[in-house]
């Protein structure tokens, strides 16, 4: 680091400049505190990464709450079937197991819609990137190009 009086070159861990002597305490401890940000800058920017991964819709994930929902769902029933009645527990279990369909179902949606469009987006992407075929001239007029032109009236050339 550099001193801000002389403009001595000194190590970071110096508390006065070498050269003149001025208190580098606060430079040093910006200088630390700038390596320290720059790290929690970087974990920030990973956690929000991981939030929006997190939220993204996912087909895997879609299955899994679908399929536990629906393991819920038979296990309530079978148990609903042996005690011949229903329980608060049973009604809690039903309600979960409704949950974990709902969810996962959504999930399953919102993955499809999110594939759909992406894809898209991809096709918009290629067919943009695409050159655009210039219009390619008329072919050329030649006598082995034309067709002799059939006269209807031809007793009027007579005359």
């Amino acid at each position: 680091m550099y001193c801000p009086n002389c403009a001595a070159q000194n190590e970071t861990d110096m508390k006065f400049c070498r050269a003149c002597g001025q208190d580098l305490a606060l430079i040093s401890q910006a200088m630390t505190k700038s390596a320290r940000m720059m790290v929690v800058n970087q974990v920030s920017k990973e956690l929000k990464l991981y939030k929006e991964l997190r939220h993204k819709p996912s087909f895997t994930r879609g299955a899994y709450f679908t399929v536990i929902g629906l393991f819920l769902f038979v296990f309530m029933s079978l148990l609903i079937l042996r005690s011949g009645r229903i329980s608060f527990s049973l009604a809690m279990l039903t309600m979960l197991a409704l949950y974990f369909i709902g969810k996962g179902v959504r999930d399953l949606v919102k993955s499809k819609r999110a594939i759909a469009l992406e894809a898209r987006n991809n096709q918009k992407l290629t067919s943009a990137a695409l050159p655009v075929a210039q219009p390619s001239a008329p072919p050329s007029v030649s006598e082995s190009t034309t067709r002799p032109l059939e006269l209807k009236n031809q007793t009027n050339n007579g005359k």
